[in-house]
């Protein structure tokens, strides 16, 4: 039968003792006591455990005699600490043991586990012994193992905001604080304690990245608390390890990490931990500092890290495997440990030999946000910038060989209290040319018949036929100019000056998108959305984008602006499974492509983005809305000189209708203008919202 204890005096502690075992004396006075199997509860927070056991420590009872040499001994007793919190933090110690005979004290607990906001700890087979004379030192103290899991969190959504907590700094040094003062209590001068088995598991969005095992050894000094972990040594002897210095009292916490080059498994990450394999080929080497301020409020840092040989699964990276990785990071800076603040000065990244320099600075003020950013990439060769693309992240592009060179630099300002005042500038040399080309990719190949999978009217994917000879292959010559002047108009100002790459547009699409607080608008030209069509597949992935690039390169050298223009023309998708201008100018005005009127082709461009939603309303007929958006694209047309004053009087009094192929226009010829002809560029303004 159990035996359950209470006291008022300690109104959150509970404990039921299985079996009790108490041996007299000749003179009925006690001599030992022996617990077994028992659970004790505790509820509440450590200010008000304290509180009541000051208060019990201090009642009536604290000045009875107590007989010092009675032997006490407890074996099994679990405890279990519930606090008073929001996140319900748990925290439970198995199998604990205490034993007191004559001059000393022994305690052990075969697992202890706490948990608290994202953090969980198990403790094994620890144990200690003190001597309770003179001044109830310690002895000997000891464990087998440590292990920490750390939870942080799973893909932020898009409209997430960084929280701003000016109280994380002064938790997190008044915990140091309280380390400090067990650390001085419990742990003698100059002794140490070591755990021989520590593991650290890294969670997130059901990943974990695991590190470990590990030895951890703990040395108190007159004012600091060291630490030294240290993973197994490589055969060489190489290693790397850590090294903390912890004040008992006030002062700042450093921390210093020296080493390598080590496996990633000689640290403990095993294949498949945050996607990486071949972790016994891959290697780190790491040199840094890191401290934290007195007050727990900023963490400075400085260092640089490389690893090289890496090899992953990531599927936002590419379709396959990656391998072959070589980056590297030197930098220093400060994080405000609020989230409120974020410096990086004189920072250098690398992959495989190219380097971006870059420095910034990010702050926090409640809900709004400044900062700005500097980046460059020094004058790097093209083939070496093609040369550090690890294996499998651009298989098509892989042959190429390239001469030239390129150089960038740019900026960003930002302030959300002033969103119109941000600046963004992109400054790019791109001297790049391809030499060397596969047949697999060869541009000549669109010059008679080919195939392409592309997804159909039901969403699956299905074959087409494209190329001169085709039965839906629509000639330059066949197309209304005013196909090509929508295009230029809608999608790309700049096609017939830029070689493939808008530099000003990219700038301006990442302006507009800082001050609408969201991916607003893009900055694809012709001859990308053309590489996009023509060679890759719908994914969206780095490996995708980095081959866009150096397909669209290839494009804009082997072909001229007039055979880009037809093959975008006829290869695009302008409604569901409707690819090329021919079964588009049928399925929309039912006309052949030399007869669109400079309102229906406008009509057909303006769709580009969005080619799935359906424009026309029940009767056929043009929304009010979108009706004046064409217009106010006829209105730039004219302003870059793509066509006649007649001719945009003629589009205005247009009234554009599915299936109705007389939009009450004249024919092209009457006023046109010579086709790729070059005009200033200009913007359209924003499309009203599908009706």
């Amino acid at each position: 039968m159990g035996v359950e204890l209470h006291t008022a005096k300690l109104p959150s502690v509970a404990a039921r003792v299985d079996a009790m075992n108490v041996r007299l004396a000749w003179d009925l006075s006690v001599r030992e006591v022996a617990l077994y199997g028992a659970r004790v509860s505790l509820n509440g927070s450590p200010e008000t455990l304290s509180e009541q056991w000051r208060a019990f420590s201090n009642g009536p009872h604290a000045s009875a005699p107590r007989q010092a040499n009675i032997d006490v001994q407890a074996e099994g007793v679990d405890v279990v600490w519930e606090r008073a919190t929001a996140d319900g933090a748990c925290e439970r110690v198995w199998g604990l043991s205490y034993a007191r005979r004559g001059s000393h004290e022994d305690f052990a607990f075969d697992l202890a586990h706490l948990e608290r906001l994202g953090l969980k700890l198990d403790l094994r087979g620890f144990h200690g012994r003190m001597v309770r004379a003179p001044d109830r030192s310690l002895q000997t103290l000891g464990a087998e193992g440590l292990d920490a899991d750390v939870a942080m969190g799973g893909q932020p959504s898009t409209n997430a905001r960084v929280q701003i907590d000016s109280t994380r700094g002064a938790e997190l040094r008044a915990a140091l604080r309280v380390v400090g003062d067990v650390v001085r209590r419990a742990l003698p001068l100059r002794r140490e304690l070591s755990f021989h088995d520590v593991s650290l598991h890294i969670h997130r969005a059901g990943e974990v990245l695991n590190l470990g095992p590990s030895e951890l050894t703990l040395i108190r000094d007159d004012e600091t608390l060291s630490a030294a972990l240290s993973p197994p040594a490589e055969l060489d002897g190489t290693r790397l390890e850590v090294h903390a210095t912890l004040p008992l009292a006030d002062g700042e916490a450093h921390v210093e990490v020296r080493g390598g080059p080590v496996t990633l498994a000689s640290l403990g990450v095993k294949d498949g931990d945050f996607g990486l394999f071949g972790v016994k080929r891959a290697r780190l080497e790491v040199s840094g500092d890191a401290g934290l301020s007195e007050d727990g409020a900023r963490l400075s840092f400085s260092g640089s890290a490389l690893a090289h040989e890496l090899s992953l699964v990531r599927h936002e990276l590419a379709p396959g495997p990656i391998s072959g990785i070589r980056v590297a990071f030197r930098g220093r800076g400060a994080l405000a440990l609020d989230g409120s603040e974020l410096k990086v000065d004189d920072g250098d990244f690398s992959i495989g030999e190219v380097h971006v320099q870059a420095t910034g600075s990010l702050a926090r003020r409640g809900t709004t946000l400044a900062g700005t950013l500097r980046a460059a990439l020094p004058l790097a060769s093209c083939q070496a910038i093609l040369d550090a693309i690890p294996n499998g992240l651009a298989p098509l592009i892989a042959p190429l060989h390239m001469t030239g060179t390129l150089a960038a630099t740019g900026s960003v300002e930002y302030d959300s209290l002033h969103p119109l005042s941000t600046r963004v500038s992109l400054d790019v040399t791109n001297d790049c040319r391809i030499d060397r080309i596969s047949a697999e990719i060869s541009p000549r190949r669109f010059a008679t018949i080919f195939q392409r999978e592309v997804k159909g009217a039901d969403r699956l994917p299905m074959h087409v036929e494209s190329g001169p000879g085709s039965p839906n292959w629509v000639p330059y010559e066949d197309i209304s100019p005013f196909m090509e002047t929508a295009v230029l108009v809608c999608e790309d100002g700049r096609f017939l000056r830029h070689r493939g790459f808008d530099y000003e547009a990219i700038a301006t699409a990442v302006r507009d998108d800082l001050i609408a607080g969201r991916f607003a608008r893009g900055a694809s030209t012709v001859s990308m959305q053309l590489a996009k069509n023509l060679y890759l597949d719908s994914g969206k992935t780095l490996g995708r984008k980095v081959q866009e690039a150096a397909l669209t390169l290839l494009l804009e050298q082997e072909l001229d602006k007039r055979a880009l223009m037809e093959l975008y023309l006829n290869v695009i998708e302008y409604g569901p499974g409707i690819y090329g201008i021919g079964p588009a100018a049928d399925y929309y005005f039912a006309k052949k492509p030399r007869d669109l009127s400079l309102g229906q082709s406008l009509y057909i461009a303006s769709i580009l983005p969005n080619p799935d939603h359906q424009y026309f309303r029940s009767d056929g007929r043009l929304g009010d809305a979108w009706a004046k958006y064409l217009q106010r694209l006829m209105l730039i047309a004219k302003k870059i000189k793509r066509i006649t004053p007649e001719q945009l009087e003629n589009g205005l009094h247009e009234q554009i209708a599915f299936r109705v192929a007389d939009s009450g226009a004249t024919s092209v010829g009457d006023g046109g203008t010579d086709t790729m002809s070059e005009g200033p560029g200009d913007e359209p303004q924003a499309p009203p919202d599908a009706p």
